[in-house]
């Protein structure tokens, strides 16, 4: 029998019967039990759709459709039945005939609702540290700690002690955020260089919105007829604060995301402007030099400037050249738009955009290769050459299979992938003997027609032991030890 199905008013006409405060100290309780039982601090008994999406999803639904005057009971009951409810919104008529692009707007609107949840949130963090701390000096306009500091009254290092802090609180106090406690000098060690009164009025600041402000912030980023797949305001301001002055975090992970390399891009936009936005391209591009040189064995060069009917044309950024093959690398510290995100024709536009030019440079780059361009002499042209698209921000289900007229001006093998899935490889490879043959193979699909180009399975067949990045990638675990040193757990009475 087919389960049945809900329209999303249908679902939020629930969520309505509820006090909005009750909801958001719901989903903070079970999100809170939820991420600690990720990390192994206990067992959960709630059916598989209490997940995290579905709490962030009905905690902005009752920012966006409820208020405090209701008095029908909201406990755990309640909350998984509407958990389910809202698992079983139906999909929106898309506006593309059936076949591909519906597919592909589907498997948007599933991906980026879902698969982020999934990815390790340590790298984000030790990437954040990585680029706008290690590697702002890369490029002028890149904002200084003292530019951070003055925009939002801590550096970029601080802001993720001080999220990091909010974020363990939230999940020993079973999702509240204990601001006034955490003001306690004991915290002070925490905090990188702040001092605890100043750390949580950056706290503040920074990761906190008052429920009220949130609801607005809802309901105007709603797509109608994709309320399900709107932006959620907590993305923004993770931190609620409630009409009783309590604050509560409806999604904890959301902390972590706030001070990842797309929240800190998403804030320092609006502050320091399309200088910035350029600037971490720079700095990105760098970065992902850093991690190729990682692999050892190959050799690794930056992009070359050459003469194009008497202007200064570039190549790609990086060539990583093996005994085996020669991988092209085009870098784009470019991120999907919420038009992909919920998976409308105007996100496919975007993608063939943003991601066909670099399939063009990288294309460009082949030509000179092919024809012996005295600029790219340097490059073997004995050898498989494949080509490979870095963003810094995951691209879901972007791939040959499904995106052929992305792919089909492609004069060599071109895949994408993004910075999770090059530090996860990176580190599995770094210093082996066979780095070039395992580059070759993932990026052509091997002998098999049939397997589409794709990174990751670089490392198929090896015994990574279960190691997260963090601990296989140098660059993000030398990052990720800079967060809360030994010292500064021995000094944090509350959090583990």
């Amino acid at each position: 029998m087919r389960a049945k199905s809900f329209t999303y008013e249908e679902f939020s006409q629930r969520v309505r019967r509820y006090r909005r405060s009750d909801v958001l100290m719901g989903t903070a309780l079970v999100s809170a039990h939820l991420e600690r039982a990720e990390y192994g601090k206990e067992r959960t008994h709630f059916p598989s759709f209490v997940r995290q999406f579905t709490l962030a999803g009905l905690a902005r639904a009752a920012l966006a459709h409820s208020n405090d005057h209701r008095s029908k009971a909201f406990g755990e009951r309640e909350l998984v039945d509407l958990c389910d409810v809202y698992y079983r919104v139906v999909d929106p008529d898309d506006d593309a005939e059936p076949g591909r692009n519906h597919l592909r707007q589907m498997l948007g609107r599933l991906a980026y609702e879902q698969f982020g949840q999934q990815l390790n949130p340590r790298e984000n963090v030790g990437r954040s540290l990585a680029l706008f701390e290690d590697r702002a000096h890369l490029d002028p306009r890149m904002p200084s700690s003292t530019d951070w500091v003055s925009a939002f009254g801590a550096t970029v290092s601080d802001l993720v002690h001080i999220g990091f802090a909010a974020y363990t609180g939230s999940l020993v106090h079973e999702g509240r955020v204990p601001i006034e406690a955490m003001s306690d000098s004991r915290f002070d060690e925490v905090y990188g260089s702040l001092k605890a009164p100043a750390a949580v009025e950056a706290l503040e600041s920074f990761f906190c919105g008052e429920v009220g402000a949130l609801g607005v912030m809802a309901r105007e980023w709603t797509i109608p007829g994709r309320e399900k797949w709107s932006a959620n305001p907590l993305s923004e301001r993770p931190i609620v604060r409630l009409g009783t002055g309590e604050f509560v975090a409806p999604s904890p992970r959301l902390i972590l995301e706030r001070f990842s390399p797309a929240g800190l891009f998403y804030a320092g936009g609006e502050v320091f402007g399309d200088g910035f936005r350029s600037g971490l391209g720079a700095v990105f591009e760098a970065y992902v030099g850093d991690q190729l040189r990682l692999l050892g064995t190959p050799d690794l060069l930056p992009e070359i400037v050459y003469q194009r009917s008497g202007a200064e044309a570039k190549t790609c950024d990086w060539f990583v050249v093996t005994d085996e093959c020669v991988v092209l690398v085009e870098v784009k510290a470019t991120r999907p738009v919420v038009a992909v995100r919920s998976g409308q024709s105007a996100g496919l536009s975007d993608l063939k955009r943003k991601l066909g030019r670099a399939v063009q440079q990288i294309n460009t780059t082949f030509e000179l290769m092919e024809s012996r361009h005295p600029s790219v002499r340097a490059i073997p042209a004995d050898r498989p050459v494949v080509g490979l698209v870095v963003t810094l921000d995951p691209f879901f289900a972007v791939g040959p299979w499904l995106y052929e007229d992305l792919f089909a001006g492609s004069r060599v093998p071109t895949s994408t992938t993004f910075s999770h899935e090059l530090e996860r490889v990176v580190g599995g490879l770094a210093g082996r003997g066979d780095v070039g043959a395992r580059l070759r193979d993932a990026l052509t699909g091997g002998n098999d027609v049939s397997t589409s180009p794709r990174l990751p399975r670089a490392l198929e067949g090896l015994a990574l032991g279960g190691e997260p990045t963090d601990t296989a990638n140098p660059i993000i675990m030398q990052a990720w030890q800079r967060i809360l040193p030994e010292r500064a757990r021995r000094g944090a009475p509350a959090l583990p």
